[in-house]
């Protein structure tokens, strides 16, 4: 039997039998299995469906048992009057809208239920909803826009949110863990803008676009090591966000992740972790001091751009390569770049104005384009005598620099072609040192002679004067000064020298010996004035 009521709009809905109020729709003759059917009225829009509806675990119709196993397809759809529901344990799937626009304010799922499908409960009334253990899967739009949501308990075994799950459930505060949880959907949580704890499992390894974005109710994230990814904007505009920890393993995101997280104060990114994402931490100002471990790659993506709070900056010994991450930092005055890099990025400290001194080691080949453009504070530069490429660029504009001090060594230089590498510093202000010897082949070199200020640098090394294996004396002198010697005392019988001694003062710190050589004499034999014989006898000898 059919059932088919018409409206004054012409809408109708089907159903094969009704007892106690309650529509059914047979689903297998053969089972005799049924779901519950709607009640929705289109001429009214609502639901019949109203107080307190109990669903039994069998109906009998035409002398036919049948036994409820689902909940069908928007079949409390609209119900505005219904007050509470009793969910049998012979259910076993609720399907799509089912309580979509309910006013409802309280549902528990018993365990029979394995399946709940999409938008199930989207924009219902509902202020805490219990899901049965047995349930696997959140499903896209399950609980989209239930303004009223406050608590979800999520089953245990639950491995799978879907998208938009609960996006716009404004009033959601709690969500449970679950350890066997995998993957969470772009937009499931987006504008949950009053949860304060979510707890992302190690189990997870996928986590969607916006998935979290504007919670604003977030205080502390661990990103697990397993994420495999993590979509752009995942956790973007997060205000209330003041603490993020990256787990050794992780590999990186997609662009602005936790970008707009202004109330983010303390980052700690683990040793192990290798990859972050295109302007990751974009924005977020409250970001005081970040650590870089050596097993982070280099990124080219801005990845802290624009956090101007950012005043420490640590680079781990160990790091080969700096990546283009840091731009306008306003709040960064100085960091000290590791003797393990090779490579500074492109744009790497552009615009960072609050840079005043930067100490290139010798161990970097590299200096990328724009590299320090803009970082109109940076008064002083030391480049290394590694550096064989600094970038188009490299410097523009860093109009208060007044020193260079450029340690690449006069046969190198024809080597670097320097390209607007200094465009916009006042190269008649500012005064290039350069190694001693060098002044002359810096001044005859394309680049380095608009410099009008080249000074030599003298720079005092060590000498060690070691005389029969003990250290007699130590001096400090300037490079190209005359080495005065140390007086040494004299002993008989034997003739003191320095041992290969230069007279003035290389470059490099050096070590001098001194040696004490026993002197021979000539011992003339006499016989009534006469020589007879003679012979050479060392000192001391018998």
């Amino acid at each position: 039997m059919c059932c088919t009521a018409m409206s004054s709009q012409s809408y109708t809905y089907d159903y094969d039998f009704k007892v106690d109020g309650i529509n059914y729709n047979i689903l297998s003759e053969e089972d005799k299995t049924v779901e519950v059917a709607s009640k929705f009225i289109s001429s009214e829009m609502w639901n019949n469906y109203t107080g307190t509806v109990i669903i039994p675990e069998n109906v009998t119709y035409n002398g036919t048992t049948y036994t409820v196993t689902e909940i069908g397809a928007e079949a409390f759809y609209y119900a505005k009057y219904l007050d509470n529901i009793i969910i049998p344990n012979t259910v076993t799937k609720i399907n799509a809208g089912a309580f979509r626009e309910c006013e409802i304010q309280n549902i528990e799922i018993p365990n029979s239920v394995t399946i709940i499908e999409g938008a199930a409960f989207s924009r219902c009334a509902a202020v805490s909803v219990t899901l049965s253990n047995s349930v696997t899967t959140v499903e896209d739009y399950l609980f989209h826009a239930c303004e009223n949501l406050e608590y979800v308990k999520l089953p245990e075994n639950l491995t799978y949110i879907g998208e938009y799950a609960f996006f716009e459930c404004k009033k959601l505060k709690a969500v449970s863990a679950t350890p066997k949880l995998t993957y969470i959907g772009y937009y499931a949580f987006k504008e949950c803008r009053e949860v304060e704890g979510i707890t992302i499992s190690d189990s997870v390894t996928y986590i969607g676009e916006e998935a979290f974005m504007d919670c604003n109710g977030l205080k502390n994230i661990t990103i697990p090591g397993k994420i495999k990814y993590l979509g752009s904007y995942a956790f973007a505009s997060c205000k209330g966000l003041e603490s993020v920890t990256l787990k050794s393993g992780f590999r990186g995101a997609g662009e602005f992740a936790f970008s707009g997280c202004t109330n983010l104060k303390n980052l700690t990114i683990e040793s192990g972790v290798t990859g972050l994402g295109s302007m990751m931490f974009c924005g977020c100002s409250g970001i005081k001091s970040v650590v870089i471990p050596a097993s982070l790659n280099p990124s080219y993506g801005g990845a802290f751009y624009g956090c101007y709070g950012l005043e420490t900056l640590i680079f781990e010994e160990g790091i080969t390569a700096i990546g283009s991450d840091f731009q306008y930092c306003t709040g960064l005055k100085s960091f000290v770049i590791p003797n393990s890099a090779t490579s500074i990025g492109p744009n790497a400290f552009c615009g960072c104005t609050g840079l005043e001194n930067i100490i290139i080691p010798n161990s970097v080949t590299s200096i990328g384009n724009y590299t320090f453009q803009e970082c109109t504070g940076l008064t002083e530069v030391t480049i290394g005598n590694g550096v064989t490429d600094i970038g188009s660029s490299a410097f523009y504009n860093c109009k208060s620099l007044t020193s260079i001090t450029s340690l690449i060594p006069a046969e190198k230089l024809s080597a670097i072609w320097l390209y607007d590498s200094f465009y916009g510093v006042n190269k008649s202000v500012c005064t290039l040192y350069v190694p001693y010897g060098a002044k002359e082949t810096y001044a005859a070199t394309e680049g380095w002679n608009e410099f009008k200020h080249i000074k030599e640098i003298r720079n005092n090394y060590k000498v060690t004067f070691i005389v029969e294996n003990e250290v007699v004396a130590t001096e400090s002198v300037t490079e190209g000064d005359t080495i005065v010697y140390p007086a040494v005392l004299e002993k008989e019988g034997y003739t003191f020298r320095w041992i290969d001694a230069p007279q003035i003062m290389p470059s490099e710190d050096i070590v001098i010996t001194g040696k004490y050589t026993v002197n021979k004499y000539l011992l003339t034999y006499k016989v009534d004035g006469d020589i007879y014989a003679s012979d050479s006898v060392v000192y001391d000898s018998v």
